[in-house]
């Protein structure tokens, strides 16, 4: 069974992993009679970042790990051969995998790397504790035969260092996942009218990221070329590289907060009734028959591209009929308040204009009088 015994790996691997004084450990019972102390001195590799998964999910997957045939346990052990130390303590960093955490077909059966948490102590933070954990992961798949791996990233686009480790051996973002495994907050909230129906709204900015691995389409030197070289898989037939991985200058807390806000409401659209569904896929570029995975994976490349994003999300009927109704009162007001200061000027100009013919009228009257008069009195 996957992950349960150590397999062959490539010379080159193992050189790299001998020269830094690496080896991985499968399962826990070489720590056996250190349960207690094991489960202590991990779980601070868990939570000792701003990061942290916390001590609750810890505590559970541990359990998973103990009693649960589905769950596996690899550690990273890291000996510099200078002082003596207990096999626990040289322990670096570890992964967990989970099979059956996904329900879609293809996945189902697949390990999914459910957590991987790395030591980072001063003295071993530069191990390439990491990179060694991710290669054995798409390496040892691979090798056995699945097509893809999976996992989700905590923290999403705020977890950047955990972003760029997965895209540089190959993860990309799939957000269709979200419809199939992933998702324990949907089933805890109920649908709702529209995304802005901000009572049932639940979601944070914390909502995990879910991600794939094409193992495919790339090749086992392109694995090994990630973890000794540190190069990103770029091949042309995976999706594209998330830009925040590759742009140069540091991920700003704005472009996070961005994407972080899209990603919410594109989740926000599995809650949506299926007309307003419809009309996502619609206003998108896709058909009415399109699946709701398609949509999210695209909207997720639309937003990785900063290509506007059209969301359909209505009010409901009764909300709208009140505000139509409020809006058509205050029209009426407001049409009457403009008619009378219409009228106002228009009355002001007839009088003023009545009162000129007025005052021409008489005076012409007085001149005539005048000019008659005049040559009487000669």
């Amino acid at each position: 069974m996957t992950f349960t015994k150590s397999i062959e790996l490539p010379d080159t691997v193992n050189s790299f992993l001998e020269k830094k004084n690496l080896s991985f450990e499968y399962g826990i019972t070489k720590f056996q009679n250190d349960i207690t102390e094991l489960k202590t001195f991990i779980s601070g590799f868990c939570n000792n970042t701003d990061l942290a998964i916390g001590k609750e999910y810890f505590d559970d997957v541990f359990r998973e790990v103990e009693s649960n045939a589905n769950f596996k346990i690899i550690f990273v052990l890291y000996d510099d051969k200078t002082i003596y130390k207990k096999d626990l303590h040289k322990i670096v960093g570890f992964m967990i995998t989970q099979t059956g955490e996904c329900t879609k077909e293809e996945y189902k059966n697949i390990p999914a790397l459910n957590l991987i948490c790395i030591n980072k102590k001063e003295s071993v933070a530069k191990l390439p504790t990491a990179k060694s954990l991710l290669f054995l992961y798409t390496y040892t798949l691979k090798t056995d035969g699945f097509n893809y791996g999976l996992l989700e990233l905590s923290y999403n686009y705020k977890n950047i260092s955990g972003l760029k480790s997965y895209s540089k051996f190959g993860f990309r973002e799939t957000l269709s996942l979200k419809l199939h495994c992933f998702n324990h907050f949907l089933t805890k909230v109920g649908d709702i009218r529209s995304m802005k129906d901000k009572k049932k709204n639940i979601l944070t900015e914390d909502a995990t990221l879910p991600m794939t691995v094409d193992l495919i389409h790339i090749p086992i030197d392109k694995l090994e070329s990630a973890l000794i070289e540190n190069v990103y898989i770029e091949e042309h037939i995976l999706n594209q590289l998330d830009p925040l991985c590759s742009q140069e200058q540091p991920v700003t807390s704005f472009q996070i907060k961005k994407r972080q806000k899209l990603l919410i409401q594109i989740i926000n659209i599995k809650r949506l009734s299926k007309e307003l569904q419809r009309e996502n896929k619609v206003q998108n570029g896709l058909s009415n028959d399109d699946s709701l995975d398609l949509l999210f994976d695209k909207l997720g490349r639309f937003a990785q591209d900063d290509t506007p994003i059209i969301f359909v999300q209505y009010s409901s009927p009764r909300i709208t009929r009140y505000r139509s109704c409020k809006n058509s009162i205050t029209q009426r007001k407001r049409k009457v308040a403009v008619e009378s200061i219409t009228q106002r000027k228009r009355k002001v100009a007839v009088e003023s204009t009545t009162q000129r013919k007025r005052k021409v009228a008489v005076e012409s009257t007085t001149q005539r009088k005048r000019k008659v008069i005049s040559p009487v009195s000669l």
